[in-house]
């Protein structure tokens, strides 16, 4: 599969029928990406970390339910819905010794099937195998793919975590995005998102590490075109958990390699919010 997340809609999007002109080349900045990211929801603003602060610890808590949210911004700046939200309910979550495990159970997308899968996560913050179960009444893919599907929500449920250890103030850190596992034509720069400590706050009465984060990913098109989505924003990560709680950042999208003009016009601003509560 050629195509990150983004790019599959570039590609199956009624709006690209009628494509109008770029209005001016290269990527967006990450200044500019930060000035219009959404705000996290804290209780208050961050307090500056004066000390190193260890985050992780348990391998999960009290959480029932992940959603993230995506739109495209037009260029009237009005936000349209990219595709239906993401979301997974935890269904039940055991802990046994330092390992939780957890039944999650996908909402329907465009009327098809809940899916089901199983993961563990332990006190370091590692995830472990994914278990992903077909629903009722539809044929078991071939196992090529349902190992795939494996690896994809494994990806995801790592990517919205991050793993035990010890930040010290205004040290960068990384927050893993392995999407190379998922689709092996994408890379991200650097592993993940870099990110930057701001400082501690509550989200939800628990307390939160927020941080700022850029990140670059790159997919081979083929015929010689890259495809390059540049993110930028905030997370606030559970101090308990290493899980991230809430993220809101803003993305740009574009042709950064088209010798062959497969898609010369593709430039695309958006935003994600992400919320487990």
């Amino acid at each position: 599969m050629r195509r990150i997340a983004l790019l599959l809609l570039a590609l199956s999007s009624p709006a690209l029928a009628q494509p109008k002109p770029a209005t001016a080349t290269g990527p967006e900045s990450h200044a500019s990406l930060l000035q219009r990211t959404p705000a996290l929801t804290l209780v208050a603003p961050p307090k500056p970390l004066i000390g190193p602060i260890t985050i992780g610890g348990t391998g999960w808590g009290p959480f029932k339910r992940l959603c993230v949210t995506r739109h495209l911004i037009q260029p009237d700046g009005k936000e349209v819905l990219e595709t239906e939200p993401s979301c997974f309910t935890v269904t039940t979550a055991t802990e046994q010794g330092a390992t939780w495990q957890l039944d999650m159970l996908s909402d329907p997308i465009r009327g098809g099937p809940r899916i089901a899968f199983a993961a563990t996560r332990n006190a370091a913050g590692t995830v472990g195998d994914v278990v992903v179960t077909p629903p009722e009444g539809v044929a078991a893919p071939p196992p090529a793919m349902l190992a795939r599907l494996h690896t994809v929500f494994r990806v995801m449920l790592e990517a919205h975590g991050l793993r035990a250890t010890t930040l010290a103030p205004k040290a960068p850190f990384l927050l893993p995005l392995q999407i190379a596992e998922a689709d092996p034509d994408t890379t991200v720069e650097g592993g993940g998102f870099t990110c930057t400590p701001d400082g501690t706050a509550t989200l939800r009465r628990r307390p939160v590490l927020v941080a700022t984060c850029r990140a670059t990913a790159r997919t081979d098109l083929g015929d010689e075109a890259i495809g390059r989505v540049d993110m930028a924003g905030r997370f606030a990560i559970d101090t308990e958990t290493g899980m991230i709680l809430q993220h809101r950042y803003s993305s740009f999208l574009f042709m950064e390699k088209d010798p062959k003009k497969v898609m010369p016009n593709l430039r695309w601003k958006g935003i994600s919010r992400q919320d487990l509560q």
